[in-house]
């Protein structure tokens, strides 16, 4: 273990910041996993409050609750950050999946589907979800109306990774022909598990706290999984093709920007954001 480590490594503006996977992917998922083990100490009941102001929850000892001083935000100051991740390195190509059930084989095109998580044109990373990690403390933002779709489609979630506001409505939909099941495995939320067989009602899966991510998966169908970004505040984004992401309307502040991907792992990149200024943040690079 002792030769296994993660790096991050800053450079000048205008230049890039790396982040080294390969063996240090174990070493970055295990320290993950076992700070949010130590954040979670138990599991929600239905009577939990939602998370409301933008920024991380910790735990702690005292079981005085706190009262925060609300901070509004000044429509006059706000600026936007804007940004890329890139992978540098090469990507093995995708590889060809067939899926292992009748109905999925019989009604999907070729009876399989391309292993696409990491989706890389001109290094460009498509896929990670990018969001203000802290910095936001404090500040209140009215939770959306519009609910937010995943759908079982294709015998495929759909999107593979999506974002939503903590308690935003999230429906789960069934559009095949077949059975599936969805299970969600939060680390800070209630914990969903059900079956849902063709023609089925959407299903709420919305979450009341924030949490970066969730896994939920598909127990009748193995290949089957997707990701949720809970997130407190309307600042985050999944890349596309062109790797790019961008906030408007951000407070000046200082802030933590959290970069995810399901296969390349996390990092962080700091931003100073100044009143009305638009920030273009250094490349976010995940070294192969």
């Amino acid at each position: 273990m002792n030769d296994m480590r993660a790096s991050i490594e800053r450079r000048p503006p205008g230049r890039q910041v790396t982040v080294r996977i390969g063996a240090t992917a174990q070493v970055v998922w295990g320290v993950a996993l076992a700070l949010a083990c130590a954040a979670c100490g138990g599991s929600e009941g239905d009577g939990d409050e939602q998370t409301s102001t933008g920024g991380g929850a910790a735990g702690g000892a005292e079981s005085t609750p706190v009262t925060q001083a609300v901070r509004e935000v000044d429509p006059a100051t706000v600026g936007s950050i804007a940004g890329q991740v890139r992978v540098d390195g090469e990507v093995d190509a995708a590889k060809f999946i067939v899926m292992a059930e009748a109905w999925c084989k019989e009604h999907v095109d070729g009876g399989g589907y391309q292993d696409d998580r990491i989706l890389v044109q001109d290094g460009r990373l498509q896929g990670a979800f990018v969001w203000i990690e802290a910095g936001l403390e404090g500040f209140r933002f009215d939770v959306p109306e519009q609910a937010v779709e995943l759908d079982q489609n294709g015998c495929l979630f759909v999107p593979r990774i999506v974002g939503v506001r903590a308690g935003q409505t999230l429906l789960a939909r069934n559009s095949d022909g077949t059975m599936h099941n969805v299970h969600t495995k939060p680390d800070r939320n209630r914990e969903k598990n059900f079956g849902m067989p063709a023609g089925s009602e959407p299903r709420d899966l919305s979450m009341r706290r924030a949490e970066v991510m969730v896994e939920v998966v598909c127990d009748v169908h193995a290949w089957m999984k997707a990701w949720v970004g809970v997130v407190d505040h309307p600042f985050f984004a999944v890349t596309g093709a062109d790797g790019t992401y961008r906030f408007e309307g951000v407070p000046p502040g200082q802030y933590t920007l959290g970069v995810w991907h399901e296969k390349l792992g996390r990092g962080t990149l700091e931003v100073n954001l100044d009143a009305q200024a638009e920030v273009d943040v250094d490349d976010f690079v995940f070294s192969l």
